[in-house]
């Protein structure tokens, strides 16, 4: 019996030592479930095409708010665990440049059994609406001429891909959509000097350098103009705009129906919302005698549109170099079915009697000659002595009353700037052609007559 126990505790002892005896593990609780992911908001603002650094908030119906900030170029959100989702949702924006407005986006927040937008819901792309600068009123017509200094072309602006780096003032429109940090350039560089007036078009460009085409963004024009008549110079005053709408480049031929019809049609829609931000304007650049281009008629059929789409605007003339009259007919070399429309026959001196009467001609824009005689002066071909021919004829100034000595030939007087000689200072053909060179050349040709000058800083 004691050999049979022994036996049995052997066996055991045996077992045991190749199963190791483990104890019951205790009951464990269930494993909780796993917490619901991030609810992220995103959208993309952007501001004229651009995105726009912004900050944000985000909230609900019931007043549940969290701040937004801006992480790789968008606007990202993340909503608190006690917003739910079957709440209406608000996202509100705070653009950090003053210039952009923005209330608040209402949106239906995202469901967490839509995996389309759940856990990260992208509300896409927000625009921010310009804010309009305070502006200042349309002052009187006699203003615009009175205290005219402007620069058109011979400022030069590195740095910003203007072509030559020229400030060639059309180009602000390109600059202030592409650019801001080069529209301040410019603009500073204008302020700088004191100049007080700015031209501009609707579609910039020239030569096909920095182009921008916005006659069918009237609310886009309108909007640049509002910003270019906000700032001020370094004097305080506020710039004005001489706003130039011949289309060029963007309706061809003006002599065709069909571009007739389309010009007027955006002129319409352009007259409706700029009405404030126009100080003055020229029916088109160099008009007459570009007979490619239009008329002797038309352009006065152009002229005639503009006067009554902006009744508180200066209304400009801006001829071919050296000219002195949109009308003569008949002329070397022009076709003749160009100028056998023209009402005056080809008289000069009637053609600005008649438009002073109509009252669509308040100012001229003279431009000097595509040749030497700006750099490089001799008797016979020498600008001043042309100059002196124009304000003598027609400046109502009274440098240019003495110039004439009181024989006006019988021309009526106009207001008259000596508008554009840049094309030596804007091409850089000839170092002579500096911006210091173009002011002392105005401050003799101002001696003559006219109210200023287009392309030098100076002022009377």
């Amino acid at each position: 019996m004691l050999k049979r126990n022994l036996a049995v505790l052997l066996w055991c002892l045996t077992i045991a030592a190749c199963v190791p005896i483990r104890p019951t593990p205790p009951p464990q609780p269930p494993t909780p479930p796993l917490p619901p992911p991030q609810r992220v908001v995103v959208v993309t603002v952007r501001g004229n095409g651009a995105i726009q650094t912004t900050a944000g908030r985000l909230w609900d119906d019931f007043g549940r708010t969290v701040d937004c900030v801006f992480e790789q170029s968008r606007v990202v959100c993340l909503p608190s665990n006690d917003m739910s989702p079957h709440n209406g949702w608000h996202l509100g924006l705070l653009p950090d440049d003053d210039a952009w407005l923005y209330t608040e986006r209402a949106f239906e927040s995202c469901v967490p059994t839509n995996q389309q937008c759940y856990p990260t819901q992208d509300l896409g792309e927000v625009h921010l609406t310009p804010v309009t600068p305070p502006q200042p009123p349309i002052g009187p017509k006699a203003d615009f001429w009175l205290h005219y200094q402007g620069n058109f072309g011979s400022i030069k602006v590195p740095g910003c891909g203007l072509h030559m780096d020229a400030l060639f003032d059309p180009y602000l429109l390109w600059a202030w959509a592409n650019d801001t940090r080069c529209f301040e350039a410019m603009m500073s560089a204008h302020s700088y000097r004191n100049d007080n007036r700015i031209v501009v078009d609707p579609r910039s460009g020239y030569g096909g350098h920095n182009d921008l085409d916005a006659w069918h963004r009237p609310d886009v024009f309108a909007a640049f103009l509002a910003d270019v008549r906000s700032h001020t110079n370094a004097n305080g005053e506020h710039f004005k705009v001489l706003v130039f709408l011949g289309a060029d480049g963007h309706v061809e031929d003006m002599r065709a129906d069909a571009s007739w019809s389309h010009w007027k049609q955006d002129i319409d829609a352009l007259a409706a919302v700029t009405q404030d931000v126009v100080d003055a304007t020229a029916p088109c650049w160099e008009c007459r005698h570009v007979q490619e281009f239009t008329s002797a008629k038309r352009y006065i059929d152009m002229a005639r549109y503009v006067a009554a789409k902006w009744p508180l605007a200066v209304h400009s003339q801006h001829l071919v170099a050296e000219s002195s009259s949109w009308s003569s007919w008949p002329c070397e070399g022009c076709a003749p079915s160009n100028d056998a429309d023209d009402p005056n026959q080809g008289n000069e001196l009637v053609a600005w009697h008649n438009c002073r009467k109509e009252g669509w001609c308040d100012m001229f824009l003279y431009q000097l000659g595509w040749n030497s005689s700006y750099l490089y002066p001799t008797p016979g071909n020498d600008a001043i002595e042309r100059w002196v021919e124009i304000v003598e004829r027609l400046g109502d100034d009274p440098w240019s009353l003495a110039t004439s000595r009181g024989n006006r030939h019988g021309w009526p007087q106009v207001p008259v700037i000596l508008f554009e000689f840049i094309y030596d200072a804007y091409w850089q053909t000839d170092p002579k052609a500096t911006e210091a060179y173009g002011i002392d050349w105005c401050k003799r040709a101002l001696a003559f007559g006219g109210w200023g000058c287009g392309s030098a800083s100076v002022r009377r």
